[in-house]
């Protein structure tokens, strides 16, 4: 699986009417904060995608590969389940009113939750040790692809358990900071989990073959940790206990409704590992996997930015519920921004999909057939990257109001998507059975939020939102067209190296086509940008 605003009254012919000017520093500071999570995403994306290609370089689409796939959905759906959640739904919206209120008041709520997941997840970890064969059983098929992977799935769950200790740490931590507005140190965190991987497959690969990288996530965790710890300096920390806190009552009380979400997750991670472990075609969890992380790429460099950088600024806009003309116009930047980049990074991930996947994988166990195979899953993927980047800063936007229910209940619904599709595809699609299950679901689950966002919020009347798509699709259309041009007439790529030239040249095309086309359009986000940007080297010139 997939893992995981008032109304603006210029036409797009008039000179666009300046915004006050309140509205251009919030602009300018989601702006600043988004450019930092997307440079530390952009670095920790690049990382993670050198780590997929050393994967598929060592491993390929193996059994071993496979089962470090269905593994690793353990660690990370009790992140999601214990952490994850907890930080976007409830712990930033929170401490970003504890902040600007009260330094000390927030060291003694953050001081409790620390301690109250600390301890947790210390449980979680033995409980995941002592049950990780029951936990392999439930995560692969009986089927015979199944039932070779599920020790070598089994033996991985436990080398990875611990590395969940570390994990929850630096998503307290990266909460805390966000909420204090410190993006730096968080945007960059990941990329030591990503080279802690990265270390260990190279140096131990030969040794401990799959479960290197188990030892990789451990380390790579451990340093994040270690990292982020200056970030809480200024906040006194105490351990703590102490659960009649009014504000810890809070969080816990808007975490409670992400616990239903993340339940409904669970049984489609499971179902989804399971379905995938006993599919016919050699290595679908892995290759499935490998397509994703290009999907989740443009995710957590463009939508993950945009909308972490918009959060704190969102949970204080929406305290009022008598005044949210600020919060509507911040929601509505930020869809815009998503739509501005994501648009086209779909299409050319799609139009230059096969050399990005040769470039990326195709060398050492990973084979000029699994190029082919992935190229096909990561095509049919596409169209949930568009889905899940429109999502994410709808959800955030509930999120911010300290309403966490609706968006949970949501996903109920997205997962019972997912099962219908999925049930009754799969048998006769198999892994693409599976693939089209999860776009329905992530489309499902944006649609719904476009309803509801519009219904309680009432944050999408007036805002163009609809022409900024339609202007942004135009021109991401424009640009397709460029890049098909150009690889109709290099061809498909016979080498590597003509794969990364293809793929050079048709980037920089793409972006020269995709902004001659906004600009001929009229893109207002993009001219917003462009004019920014030409104030900023005005002003420094």
């Amino acid at each position: 699986m997939l893992e995981t605003p008032s109304p603006v009254t210029d036409s797009p012919s008039a000179p666009t009417v300046p915004t006050p000017t309140g509205s251009n520093a919030v602009g300018r500071g989601i702006a600043v904060a988004a450019a930092l999570i997307a440079l530390g995403n952009i670095m920790s994306s690049v990382l993670g995608q050198v780590r997929n290609s050393i994967i598929a370089q060592l491993f390929g689409a193996s059994p071993d590969s496979a089962a470090y796939v269905i593994a690793s959905a353990v660690p990370n759906t009790m992140y999601d389940f214990l952490v994850g959640g907890l930080v976007s739904a409830a712990l930033v919206p929170v401490f970003s009113e504890l902040a600007e209120r009260d330094p000390h008041e927030l060291g003694r709520v953050a001081g409790t939750i620390f301690t109250m997941i600390s301890l947790v997840i210390s449980l979680a970890i033995s409980v995941i040790w002592l049950l990780a064969p029951q936990l392999g059983m439930l995560l692969t098929s009986t089927q015979p692809n199944g039932l070779i992977i599920r020790p070598l799935a089994t033996g991985l769950i436990r080398w990875m358990a611990p590395a969940l200790l570390f994990m929850a740490l630096t998503g307290l931590l990266t909460g805390l900071s966000q909420a204090r507005h410190k993006f730096l140190l968080p945007a960059f965190a990941i990329s030591l989990f990503n080279i802690g991987m990265i270390a260990c497959a190279l140096l131990l690969h030969r040794q401990l073959g799959i479960l290197s990288l188990a030892l990789g996530m451990m380390i790579g965790a451990l340093a994040q940790v270690v990292l982020l710890l200056p970030t809480a300096r200024g906040i006194p920390l105490r351990p703590s206990l102490n659960l009649r806190q009014p504000e810890v009552r809070r969080i816990l009380r808007l975490y409670a409704p992400v616990v239903v979400g993340i339940s409904f997750s669970v049984i489609g991670t499971v179902v989804d590992r399971r379905l995938a472990s006993g599919v016919p075609q050699r290595g679908a969890a892995a290759i499935m996997g490998y397509a994703t992380t290009l999907i989740q790429f443009g995710m957590g460099v463009i939508t993950s930015a945009i909308a972490l950088a918009a959060l704190p600024t969102l949970s204080r806009q929406g305290v009022d519920p008598n005044n949210l003309g600020a919060y509507r116009r911040t929601l509505a930047l930020s869809l815009k921004a998503v739509l501005l980049l994501i648009l086209p990074a779909a299409v050319g991930l799609g139009v230059l999909a096969r050399p990005i996947i040769m470039v990326l994988f195709e060398r050492g166990a990973f084979t000029h057939v699994d190029t082919g195979v992935t190229t096909l899953a990561l095509l049919l993927y596409v169209p949930s990257m568009i889905a899940a980047a429109i999502d994410q800063p709808l959800i955030f936007a509930f999120y911010a109001r300290k309403n966490t229910l609706l968006p949970n209940l949501v996903q109920g619904a997205a997962i019972v998507t997912y099962l219908v599709v999925a049930l009754s595809s799969v048998g006769r699609f198999g892994m693409y059975g599976l693939i089209a299950a999860n776009v329905a679901q992530w489309t499902m689950h944006a649609l719904i939020m476009l309803v509801l966002t519009h219904r309680y919020l009432g944050a999408l009347v007036g805002q163009r939102l609809g022409e900024a798509l339609a202007k942004g699709m135009l021109a991401s259309l424009g640009m397709g067209c460029g890049i098909a041009l150009l690889r109709w007439l290099m061809g498909d790529p016979p080498t590597h190296s003509w794969a990364l030239v293809e793929l050079l040249a048709g980037g920089a095309i793409g972006a020269g086509v995709y902004a001659l086309c906004a600009a001929l359009v009229r893109l207002e986000t993009f001219e917003l940008w462009v004019v920014g940007l030409c104030h900023r080297l005005t002003r420094h010139s």
